[in-house]
Protein backbone atom coordinates (compact mmCIF):
# COMPACT_ATOMS: atom_id res chain seq x y z
CA UNK A 1 0.00 0.00 0.00
CA UNK A 2 1.29 3.47 -0.89
CA UNK A 3 0.45 6.26 1.56
CA UNK A 4 0.52 9.69 -0.07
CA UNK A 5 0.13 13.32 0.94
CA UNK A 6 -0.56 16.49 -1.02
CA UNK A 7 0.56 19.50 1.02
CA UNK A 8 -1.56 22.46 -0.02
CA UNK A 9 0.03 25.21 2.11
CA UNK A 10 3.11 25.66 4.28
CA UNK A 11 3.26 26.26 8.03
CA UNK A 12 2.71 30.00 7.51
CA UNK A 13 -0.48 29.47 5.46
CA UNK A 14 1.08 30.32 2.09
CA UNK A 15 -0.56 28.22 -0.64
CA UNK A 16 1.61 26.07 -2.91
CA UNK A 17 1.16 26.40 -6.67
CA UNK A 18 0.15 23.10 -8.28
CA UNK A 19 0.85 20.72 -5.34
CA UNK A 20 1.74 17.10 -6.15
CA UNK A 21 1.19 13.76 -4.39
CA UNK A 22 4.30 12.85 -2.35
CA UNK A 23 5.20 9.61 -0.63
CA UNK A 24 4.70 9.70 3.16
CA UNK A 25 7.68 8.70 5.30
CA UNK A 26 7.64 7.84 8.99
CA UNK A 27 11.16 7.11 10.17
CA UNK A 28 11.40 7.61 13.91
CA UNK A 29 9.52 10.90 14.06
CA UNK A 30 6.33 12.37 12.72
CA UNK A 31 4.98 11.96 9.23
CA UNK A 32 6.83 13.82 6.49
CA UNK A 33 7.28 13.88 2.71
CA UNK A 34 10.03 11.84 1.06
CA UNK A 35 11.32 14.66 -1.15
CA UNK A 36 11.45 17.71 1.12
CA UNK A 37 11.15 16.16 4.56
CA UNK A 38 8.25 18.54 5.23
CA UNK A 39 6.36 17.48 8.36
CA UNK A 40 2.57 17.54 8.51
CA UNK A 41 -0.22 16.39 10.79
CA UNK A 42 -1.62 17.03 14.24
CA UNK A 43 1.05 18.50 16.51
CA UNK A 44 3.62 18.62 13.72
CA UNK A 45 2.62 21.51 11.50
CA UNK A 46 -0.20 23.94 10.72
CA UNK A 47 -0.04 23.25 6.98
CA UNK A 48 -3.11 22.21 5.00
CA UNK A 49 -2.87 18.78 3.40
CA UNK A 50 -4.79 15.84 1.94
CA UNK A 51 -3.85 12.19 2.29
CA UNK A 52 -4.77 9.08 0.36
CA UNK A 53 -3.64 5.50 -0.06
CA UNK A 54 -3.29 3.50 -3.27
CA UNK A 55 -2.48 -0.11 -4.01
CA UNK A 56 0.00 0.89 -6.70
CA UNK A 57 1.45 4.16 -8.01
CA UNK A 58 -0.14 7.50 -7.21
CA UNK A 59 3.07 9.48 -6.66
CA UNK A 60 3.07 12.55 -8.95
CA UNK A 61 5.88 14.57 -7.35
CA UNK A 62 8.89 14.50 -9.72
CA UNK A 63 11.36 14.77 -6.82
CA UNK A 64 9.81 11.79 -4.99
CA UNK A 65 9.80 9.79 -8.23
CA UNK A 66 13.52 10.50 -8.76
CA UNK A 67 14.34 9.35 -5.21
CA UNK A 68 12.22 6.20 -5.61
CA UNK A 69 13.98 5.36 -8.91
CA UNK A 70 17.39 5.82 -7.28
CA UNK A 71 16.45 3.50 -4.41
CA UNK A 72 15.01 0.89 -6.79
CA UNK A 73 18.29 0.90 -8.77
CA UNK A 74 20.27 -0.34 -5.77
CA UNK A 75 21.33 -3.99 -6.09
CA UNK A 76 21.31 -5.92 -2.84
Amino acid sequence: MNYLVKILSNDDGEKYDNPKWCLIMSDGGGLHTLCRGEFFGLGESNCEYKTKSTNKGGVTCPNCIDIIKTIKAVNL
